[in-house]
């Protein structure tokens, strides 16, 4: 296993969520209200009894932790579940737990039995999300994604031993990204000149978001959406 994913495991395990596999063959379709027969069959795949909506959040996750993530086949079609921009660590497959030695990582996997696995999400200095979806696109095209809010997270403080399940022993890592490259660095993992550049270049990527341009948009933005909002009350 590369240090890297070590890394991720030693992250704190902020809980488990479920992420149901459904499909649904006549209306409603999950939450959307249709009224009256369809011509044809209709065929709705969703997440959590849920159509993809690109302005619905499932839930909040926060950077640098883990998650245990059941998901749950609910005899639909066989699906391939991927995570974007995340790997997850499979531990169990249908009910049996996998041992060290048979755990594996995956962004993507088959989706035609219950799993189990853990999620880790690296430390985030800003917000975005992250899209769970069946990699099969006319399945995602007929509703089979989530998304899930990423919020701005450091990982586990010194001393604390976090989620280890890499056999690596007890070894605590702060995981912001300038501690990130120090332990690599510390372990042998890269050298002292790429070490030197990974710095520059992460110190030169801060610096660009606190530069007056950036500040001034996002000034301008602030003003913007408060005029929005006033005219949205007059309406």
């Amino acid at each position: 296993m590369s240090p890297y994913l070590k890394s991720l495991l030693q992250l704190p395990n902020a809980g488990s969520r479920t992420i149901t596999l459904n499909q649904a063959t006549s209306f409603p379709i999950f939450q959307i209200p249709y009224e009256g027969p369809p011509e044809g069959l209709m065929v709705g795949f969703g997440i959590n009894s849920r159509l993809h909506n690109p302005h619905y959040f499932h839930g909040n996750i926060t950077g640098g932790t883990c998650e245990d993530w059941l998901f749950i086949y609910d005899n639909s079609p066989f699906h391939t579940i991927h995570t974007h921009s995340v790997p997850f660590y499979v531990t169990s497959v249908d009910g049996v737990e996998l041992d060290e030695n048979e755990s594996f990582w995956a962004d993507t996997f088959e989706a035609s039995q219950n799993f189990t696995t853990t999620v880790c999400f690296p430390p985030r200095e800003i917000e975005s999300y992250i899209n769970v979806h069946c990699h099969m696109m006319q399945h995602q095209d007929v509703g089979m994604a989530a998304f899930y809010k990423l919020l701005p997270g450091d990982g586990v403080e010194e001393g604390n031993p976090g989620n280890d399940k890499s056999g690596s022993g007890n070894r605590s890592t702060q995981m912001s990204v300038t501690s990130a490259l120090k332990v690599f660095y510390k372990d042998g993992h890269v050298s002292k000149d790429d070490f030197a550049a990974a710095l520059r270049g992460h110190q030169a990527a801060e610096d660009a978001t606190k530069s007056p341009q950036r500040k001034a948009a996002a000034k301008f933005e602030r003003q913007a959406a408060e005029a929005r909002g006033r005219v949205d009350a007059l309406i």
